[in-house]
């Protein structure tokens, strides 16, 4: 009988130094979070992330014809290095919105993390991601949360965005900034890297993500010439200048004449980035 009380005391103790050891670890997470300097951000700011989740987020049809909306909350990690990681509903609305929510969310492109004392830390933060009328695509136009009637009037007056001087000018913008990387044309590596990237109203240029990879170098000298465009002309609705996403894809073809052994005449540059 003693072995048995002493043995009922035992564990107790265990559980209330395990629930003491719980309330320890949260506290001391959350004065961790509050010793962060510099909290984590999404690259270009609050701005540029709601574009983002407005040009990016589908309304799942099936929950948009039941009339269902709301927000969903999602919680996550920013790494040290930028990627999001531990992607988790921390307040559902509807398993379609919840899905939708988590997709969107775990797609972004990598953040700029949090700081402590100058150094890169790992920061949990949360995002909601809005359904509905109150997540109406303001000055842009989302396919998937009109009618079909609403689609068909913004295709009438929609003007997709376009480099200044028209496609004529893209193609020789690309020919004469896109070098072919040389580890590439050594390995004989040729085909075409999709780069998707967001026009701004004011003709800028974010959230470039690559969307058809082929080559390390070719992915990140795709990626540079992006990044280094002038302004281009913003799409327009109605006559209003809008945020749109635009979906370019840089082509790397080698030359017939050209081999393992010999290089291009003029290294790094392409004069047939769309395969004439």
């Amino acid at each position: 009988m003693k072995q048995f009380i002493l043995l009922t005391m035992l564990m107790f103790t265990m559980c209330i130094y395990a629930q003491e050891q719980t309330v320890s670890d949260s506290l001391k997470a959350r004065r961790e979070r509050r010793k962060v300097d510099v909290g984590p951000s999404f690259p270009g700011g609050k701005e540029v992330l709601k574009r983002y989740l407005e040009l990016n987020t589908h309304y799942p049809e099936d929950a948009l014809n039941a009339g269902i909306t709301g927000s969903v909350i999602i919680g996550f990690f920013v790494e040290p290095n930028g990627n999001i990681d531990n992607v988790t509903v921390l307040k559902s609305v509807h398993p379609l919105l919840d899905a939708e929510a988590v997709r969107v969310i775990s797609a972004m492109p990598r953040w700029t993390p949090g700081l402590v004392d100058g150094k890169p830390v790992r920061v949990r933060t949360r995002i909601p991601v809005t359904f509905g009328k109150t997540s109406a695509r303001h000055d842009t136009i989302s396919t998937n949360a009109t009618t079909s009637k609403d689609k068909e009037d913004a295709l009438k007056t929609h003007k997709q965005p376009s480099f200044p001087g028209g496609s004529d000018a893209l193609k020789k913008y690309l020919s004469e900034n896109l070098r072919y990387p040389e580890d590439a044309q050594k390995a004989g590596i040729q085909g075409s890297v999709t780069i998707c990237f967001i026009v701004e109203k004011d003709g800028s240029i974010s959230c470039p993500e690559i969307e058809k990879p082929l080559h390390p170098s070719l992915n990140e000298e795709a990626m540079r010439v992006v990044k280094e465009m002038p302004r281009w002309e913003p799409g327009m609705n109605k006559g209003k200048p809008i945020s749109a996403k635009y979906q370019l894809p840089i082509r790397f073809q080698l030359k017939s004449y050209q081999t393992l052994q010999k290089p291009m005449s003029r290294p790094g540059v392409n004069r047939n980035v769309f395969g004439r």
